[in-house]
């Protein structure tokens, strides 16, 4: 991940909670790094500015989430097919049940009957 995502992840997760009073200090001590909200900006205030970089323990968090995020999407799709799997194997059995079929919105034959 480069700078500009994980700066448009951290805007979509709150971090406030995992830096201390010492990192904030140290972040606004950090000059360099402050720049002002572009004017409009939802809710900003003339005057105010925003951190340009984030702390390494945000970089640390928000990669954590990222990881986290990735083994989770990998875990659907496993069980995904995993049920596509079950599906070829019941289907080589024969039809499904009409009750089993409507239950999973499913044609006796494993086909969609509509989009879900």
């Amino acid at each position: 991940m480069n700078e500009n995502d994980l700066d448009a992840l951290h805007r979509c997760i709150d971090t406030s909670e995992i830096l201390e009073d010492e990192d904030v200090a140290e972040l606004d001590a950090k000059t360099e790094i402050w720049r002002d909200y572009i004017p409009g900006w939802g809710g900003a205030q003339p005057g105010w500015q925003y951190p340009s970089q984030l702390h390494q323990k945000e970089v640390e968090y928000l990669q954590e989430v990222v990881d986290a995020t990735r083994k989770e999407m990998e875990a659907v799709k496993a069980g995904a097919q995993a049920c596509r799997r079950e599906l070829e194997e019941l289907l080589a059995i024969g039809p499904l049940a009409p009750e089993d079929a409507k239950r999973f919105n499913l044609t006796v034959d494993g086909k969609r009957d509509r989009k879900i």
